[in-house]
């Protein structure tokens, strides 16, 4: 299952955002943000804004007020952000929450940089390397349009409330048939969306979000592989 990606809309007049955005915004873990989630009953999380699919948005201001506040999120920001030469520099932690990916995938990248185009490590404290965020960020936003063009193109015609069945869904988002849905469920649990209605039916606008959010389907080889030896985050 591939890491959430960032996103952020506007709802009913306000900017709410994903989990993925979240951890991006305040340098914190997805398993310490859905700790926050879990314990809300206790904590004061903010409820959740929208719902579309299985994917939830937070009001984005009283998500960073509440976040702010939680010890972990000043943890993280202490420890993965150094000043060296006059600059701000940020360890793998941190790019990994920044880009919404894991941090032995982007290792993976590091390592292969010759081929990925990873930008080099501008500082080493202690054991641990340091990046460049603006450099990363714009690397990896490169990366992931290459990627987005290797995709089917999508039909965005059409009611976006209107429900379809797994035939038209296929078709709308480029695919030969509607096997390649059924084996993505299958073979991924919680990539595709789930259908808005008991009749397996999805709203056109429920694909382009995905269409959107989508990457080619697999991970890179050897990414569930620990980074190389003497390579520390």
């Amino acid at each position: 299952m591939p890491a959430p990606v960032p996103e952020r809309r506007t709802y009913e007049g306000r900017v709410v955002i994903n989990r993925a955005e979240l951890c991006r915004l305040v340098g914190v873990s997805t398993s310490t943000a859905e700790r926050w989630w879990t314990r809300r009953g206790e904590n004061g999380h903010p409820p959740v804004a929208l719902v579309e699919g299985r994917r939830k948005f937070w009001d984005e201001a009283a998500m960073l007020e509440f976040a702010r506040a939680q010890p972990e999120t000043v943890t993280a920001t202490v420890t993965d952000v150094a000043v060296f030469e006059g600059r701000e520099v940020v360890s793998r932690r941190r790019l990994a929450q920044r880009l919404g990916i894991s941090e032995s995938q982007l290792a993976l990248l590091y390592s292969q940089r010759n081929q990925s185009g990873h930008p080099e490590h501008v500082a080493t404290i202690g054991r641990r390397k340091f990046w460049d965020e603006a450099e990363v960020v714009a690397w990896d936003a490169q990366r992931r349009e290459a990627m987005r063009a290797q995709l089917t193109s999508v039909d965005r015609s059409g009611d976006p409330d209107e429900l379809v069945g797994l035939d038209e869904a296929a078709r709308v988002l480029g695919y030969p048939d509607q096997r390649t849905i059924t084996s993505t469920r299958s073979r991924y649990p919680g990539r595709f969306p789930a259908p808005d209605d008991d009749q397996g039916r999805y709203k056109r606008r429920t694909l382009w979000a995905y269409a959107d959010s989508r990457a080619p389907v697999g991970r890179p080889r050897g990414a569930a592989r620990s980074s190389r030896a003497g390579d520390q985050r």
